[in-house]
């Protein structure tokens, strides 16, 4: 089951004066460069936690209802929409009240809810998803405070050690020195 970014965050919780702060840059030759990194590193530092630290939207596109043993990659999410094709061959919207999503390892599983009869009938196409998922996961950009400061000093470092070594991320994914990547293991997911 894949799924794609949606909506993608719209600020960084880590600022340009942060990161210059950080990497004790008091001059603007890297003003232009240094968001970029910051949003790399901050997407390194999601994928090594699995989870989201600024609220951004995922969708996962399925040609069935998924089962309550299936585990979209996404962990904790603060809202969840569906729609689905019906058999009047259109898109509509699952009212939130008919289904009900929950935790499960470093992902979330959905089912209809109890006072629901079921998933709805789904209509037909040819070729293509009948059932579209958005699963809203991090921390809105009014509540970035609430990111640990262990994330922070992660990307601050990650952005510096980018600045560094610039041919390591021209050639390979951006990956943090092994010990440096250690600041994160507290907010790591680790699925049993």
């Amino acid at each position: 089951m894949s799924l794609y970014l949606l909506t993608p965050p719209t600020s960084e919780f880590v600022t340009l004066d942060d990161a210059k702060a950080a990497l004790r840059l008091d001059d603007d030759r890297f003003d232009a460069l240094l968001p970029g990194l910051i949003a790399s590193a901050r997407q390194v530092a999601e994928q090594e936690c699995a989870r989201g630290f600024v609220e951004q939207t995922w969708r996962a596109e399925l040609a069935d209802w998924p089962l309550a043993t299936d585990v979209l990659a996404v962990y904790r999410p603060t809202a969840c929409a569906i729609s689905y094709w019906n058999t009047s061959s259109a898109w509509a919207t699952l009212s939130t009240s008919d289904y009900v999503y929950a935790a499960n390892g470093a992902g979330t599983v959905l089912a209809p809810a109890l006072t629901a009869t079921g998933w709805p009938t789904l209509g037909t196409v040819a070729v293509g998803p009948r059932v579209r998922i958005d699963l809203t996961t991090g921390v809105e950009s009014s509540a970035v405070d609430t990111v640990p400061e262990c994330v922070r000093t992660y990307i601050c470092a990650l952005v510096g050690q980018m600045l560094q070594t610039p041919e390591l991320s021209a050639t390979q994914a951006a990956q943090a020195h092994p010990l440096l990547a250690r600041l994160l293991d507290s907010q790591r997911i680790f699925a049993a």
